[in-house]
């Protein structure tokens, strides 16, 4: 016998196939003498201030290995690590300003050097900080030339090992914004990024096709393009922990009206009929003004927009009436999924973390205008993942897609578009691009203390489809700032011997070094998976999948993010192999710290690898013909299952209906092969009353309708 389990509202299960996180990340292998070039262009041809930088991880520690070279012998500038392991910023030439500090060979660095037309002024920087400065050193200017632009060598002297994120600014980058974004892989040449001329982060800026790309990614218009690739080989550091770089960002807004983005109106983003937005919000304190997540409208008139409001409701307008959410409050510092359903006949719903929070049946639709579209123009705080679908989204798929975020590998058919928020101001699935304005920045979280969602992509172990989800704002500590969280729980009604574990956490807090984390099975075994965790991060964020399959083992004083998946020093599977998943399985966080305070945001558990949650292949038996079983039992509170039969294979669809028809829930909406299953339904969070479930099999095929059949159920409470 199989089993397919579903719960309703009580906590989000997913179903399906599965970015914020750029986690196709890719770097430059140089060996050999292999090397990159660009031609000569006016933009490149710096004559005044400027800033150089990469990550490199230098194979070698001897020699002159050039990064960056643009000139020749006695015209233009350079990057380079010297023959004994300093770093050099020179023009026409020369070295003007050479560090202090030795880069090692086999570790990751970051090196960065500026000049300062203004005073003739040059700084050297190794991992975001200020290692040597000068002023006044006359006559130092890049002289103007007409060569190549080289990454990797000049002359005979060339790089051995790889580089990443290679960028070159037409600014003295001031100290802060080195240490703001040295972390973070950018694709943006606008606002606080305004002078970023030439961006090399080596992958694209999204999943699908070939990764790795030379080609420059800055988008600024006067970019370099075409690069040639003379020998430079591909690394794939995708899918792991990453030690030098930010795994999730988002957008940080300073909470006035000069802190935005600004998309141009086109026809992808001039909402008029049914519509979706979603996003991840964290507002962190009040603002003096209206706090949008997005809006496009008239002043006073046509449009829509999405807000919290100053009695920190979620809330939205449609031609200037505006429409306020239920109970739920945004309360400052925890990050909420958000998200706005307009159907075609103009009915409104808010969702708050998956659950409906507000409805409105005639609301209306948004009449065109020739506005912007705005992001975040005074809110206080951050946004991730902005959604925007030009139809409407049945809540199973907002609550799918939660906890995943979106590329053009797995968006939706359909017109839309999706901002990661992850350095790029490029949207995914469609092209849709946004200018920063203000004081608003890239969240940077590798890098400084802040916070993130609690995004993981990781296709390859079925985060979507495997795992049983909750999320949840437990306080850890529950009071004051000692002592045990509240411990939190999943239920799991599938009966398996275990011999496999995924745990899927996520949590904001300050001082994670100083907690333990524990996982107990319904039969009482347990496994610590944290306790004294140290990450050099000064970051408060922390998500990831422990899994005893991944490739990265968890490390003190090494990972700068976790994402999207690491292994424990010691076997999770170990500790509960031979064990019944069956039952309520508890999180428990203790906080040592007696410092900081956090919150857990959500977590979740997949057993034996399952690809789908629920789905075990226990009997091989095939039935002799389709069956939709009684739900037992039947009246049921909260918790009742139903048996299907498949004789043969075929495209499955068991709903849930309401007595007025509308459909409540997707239990199975996927091919099965023959076979008998056993599908789990939970009704916690429905009121009392007769349902209805309905299996139909085969509408998905060009071979019509095999079977369909109807059954009552009712839930008492």
């Amino acid at each position: 016998m199989k089993t397919i389990s579903t719960f309703i509202l009580s906590f989000t299960v997913l179903i399906g196939s599965l970015n914020a996180q750029m986690f196709w990340n890719q770097a430059a292998k140089f060996e050999n003498g292999s090397y990159i070039a660009g031609p000569n262009t006016l933009s490149l041809n710096i004559v005044g201030s400027l800033t150089v930088e990469a990550w490199v991880y230098p194979t070698v520690n001897s020699g002159t290995r050039y990064i960056v070279f643009k000139g020749n012998a006695s015209n233009g500038y350079y990057l380079r690590i010297n023959s004994n392991g300093t770093v050099s910023l020179g023009t026409n030439g020369l070295n003007r300003i050479t560090s202090t500090a030795v880069i090692p060979a086999g570790k990751w660095s970051h090196i960065a050097g500026s000049y300062d037309v203004s005073n003739n002024g040059y700084k050297i920087f190794v991992n975001g900080l200020e290692d040597a400065s000068l002023i006044s050193i006359i006559n130092s200017a890049p002289n103007t030339n007409t060569d190549s632009l080289l990454i990797g060598k000049f002359g005979a002297n060339t790089f051995t090992g790889l580089m990443d994120e290679v960028r070159i600014w037409t600014k003295p980058v001031s100290p802060t914004m080195i240490r703001k974004s040295f972390r973070t892989s950018l694709s943006i040449s606008n606002g606080q990024y305004v002078s970023l001329l030439f961006s090399m982060p080596f992958q694209r800026i999204n999943s699908s096709g070939t990764s790795f790309t030379i080609q420059d990614l800055s988008l600024n218009p006067i970019s370099v393009n075409p690069t040639y690739n003379r020998g430079v080989t591909a690394v794939d550091l995708g899918g792991r922990p990453s030690d030098y770089l930010s795994g999730n960002e988002s957008l940080v807004f300073e909470g006035n009206n000069d802190s935005y983005a600004e998309l141009p109106t086109n026809a992808l983003n001039s909402l008029t009929g049914a519509m979706t937005i979603e996003a991840w919000i964290n507002v962190t304190g009040s603002s003096a003004v209206n706090q949008y997540i997005i809006h496009k409208n008239a002043p006073g008139g046509n449009g829509y927009r999405l807000m919290v409001n100053s009695s920190q409701k979620l809330s939205f307008s449609i031609n200037n009436s505006v429409f306020n959410s239920g109970s739920a409050v945004i309360e400052y510092n925890r990050w909420y999924h958000v998200a706005w359903v307009v159907s075609a006949s103009g009915g409104s719903s808010l969702y708050i973390n998956g659950n409906l929070d507000a409805f409105y049946g005639s609301s209306g639709t948004p009449a065109a205008n020739p506005e912007n579209v705005y992001i975040g123009r005074g809110l206080k705080g951050n946004i991730d993942e902005l959604r925007v679908y030009k139809f409407e989204r049945s809540v199973v798929d907002i609550k799918k897609c939660m906890y995943e975020s979106m590329d053009d590998a797995n968006a939706p058919a359909g017109d839309c578009f999706v901002f990661n928020f992850d350095g790029s101001a490029w949207a995914q699935k469609n092209f849709q691009f946004f200018t920063l304005n203000g004081n608003t920045f890239f969240s940077n979280t590798a890098a400084f203390s802040s916070s993130s969602s609690p995004l993981v992509r990781a296709d390859n172990i079925n985060f979507r489809e495997g795992f049983y989800k909750e999320i949840t704002y437990r306080r850890i500590p529950e009071t004051g700032t000692q002592g045990g969280m509240t411990d939190d729980s999943i239920f799991i009604p599938d009966n398996v011997t275990i011999n496999d574990v995924n745990l899927y956490l996520s949590f904001n807090h300050g001082a994670a070094e100083q907690l333990s984390v524990t996982l107990i099975s319904p039969t009482g075994q347990s496994y610590q998976f944290m306790n004294g965790y140290l990450s050099p991060a000064v970051g408060n964020n922390f998500t990831t999948i422990f899994d005893d399959q991944a490739d990265s083992t968890l490390v003190n004083n090494r990972y700068y993010n976790l994402l999207p998946r690491v292994k424990t020093q010691g076997s999770i599977n170990s500790a509960f192999s031979g064990n019944s998943s069956a039952g309520v399985w508890k999180l428990r966080i203790i906080d040592a710290s007696g410092l900081e305070i956090g919150y857990l945001t959500a977590w979740g558990i997949q057993i034996n690898n399952s690809p789908v949650i629920g789905i075990q292949n226990i009997s091989g038996e095939v039935p002799e013909r389709f069956s939709l079983g009684q739900n037992y039992p039947n009246p049921f509170n909260p918790i009742t299952n139903v048996r299907i039969q498949m004789p043969n294979s075929g495209f499955v669809k068991l709903t849930v209906f309401d007595i007025t028809g509308k459909e409540i829930a997707t239990l199975v909406n996927e091919e099965l092969t023959a076979g008998t299953y056993n599908v789990d339904f939970d009704g916690s969070n429905l009121a009392s009353g007769t349902y209805f479930y309905r299996m139909v099999v085969g509408d998905n095929t060009n071979s019509g309708v095999s079977f369909s059949g109807v059954k009552k159920m009712i839930l008492i409470k």
